[in-house]
């Protein structure tokens, strides 16, 4: 095995066992139970349901980081704090 794949390789082994792996599974049920709430509740079509399953989550992200920014900005908070 090259240099390369066994880099590969070790990445891959490190990835399975973190909560990467964990995100992206709960990513993908949580993009599933969406399209079939979306289909079930406003009988839309797969695709349609599917569109809105990953789209609405990408712009609700986009409008978290603005009001993160907007929140910070007004609040007079310069840095994050954490609460103890």
């Amino acid at each position: 095995m090259s240099e390369f794949k066994v880099g590969i390789y070790n990445l891959l082994k490190k990835i399975a066992g973190s909560s990467f792996l964990l995100a992206v599974v709960y990513t993908i049920g949580h993009i599933v139970i969406a399209m079939i709430c979306n289909n079930l509740i406003t009988g839309a079509d797969f695709t349609l349901a599917a569109v809105d399953a990953i789209v609405e989550p990408m712009i609700n992200g986009v409008w978290f980081y603005v009001l993160h920014k907007l929140w910070r900005k007004y609040s007079g908070e310069s840095k994050v704090k954490v609460f103890k």
